[in-house]
């Protein structure tokens, strides 16, 4: 590939890394039983509609997930996205929320209010009906602090993202009795420095 060409120029070349990120998913959505997850967040899955459907089709009916994408800011072609096990979640609410403005990483949030039909069926024989229990996903992907500017970047992106959690709860999570929040993915740091930084 020449001087400043991406791969996604290349429809020979992105189309093998599309088979090649279908076989790294059949392997991430079994468990060790050889069932069916029931969901998976990734991050820098690139948003071309040509590419995600031909991941879809090489997964195959076994793999019948649905898919919700949420692409960066700033005309990036990356993003976030979460395979939802077909039948086992309803999508209550979603947001998609930038994590800073302007330039700032171009990093944003994706967050999802899924009810559990698994759950809400196994209350079938209830004599009262019962609201759905809920679960929380937030799936993002922060800058990585390679430098002193990027660790404060990274800093003010986790805090807006608490922020967009407490209002997103406030707004719809709180209201249902049967809530679960759970968190996934895309939080990378530095290990700590395990030696003590020598006196001047």
């Amino acid at each position: 590939m020449g001087c400043g060409n991406r791969e996604s120029h290349y429809p020979e070349l992105w189309q093998k890394r599309a088979t090649d990120m279908s076989e790294l998913l059949r392997d991430q959505l079994l468990d060790s039983s050889g069932r069916p997850v029931d969901l998976l967040c990734v991050q820098e899955l690139w948003c071309n509609d040509d590419y995600i459907d031909l991941v879809r089709s090489n997964l195959g009916e076994r793999y019948a997930y649905d898919l919700e994408v949420a692409r960066r800011t700033g005309g990036k072609e990356d993003g976030l996205a979460v395979f939802l096990r077909g039948g086992r979640f309803k999508v209550r609410a979603r947001l998609r929320a930038p994590l800073g403005r302007g330039c700032q990483g171009q990093r944003v949030a994706q967050l999802l209010l899924l009810d559990d039909l698994d759950a809400l069926a196994a209350t079938a024989g209830f004599a009262a009906p019962r609201a759905p229990p809920s679960v929380l996903v937030v799936n993002t992907h922060l800058t990585f602090p390679h430098h002193a500017p990027e660790k404060a970047l990274q800093l003010r992106q986790a805090r807006r993202l608490t922020q967009l959690i407490e209002e997103f709860m406030a707004e719809h999570l709180w209201a249902s009795p049967q809530a679960a929040a759970s968190a996934f993915g895309g939080v990378r740091a530095e290990p700590p420095n395990p030696k003590p930084n020598p006196k001047p």
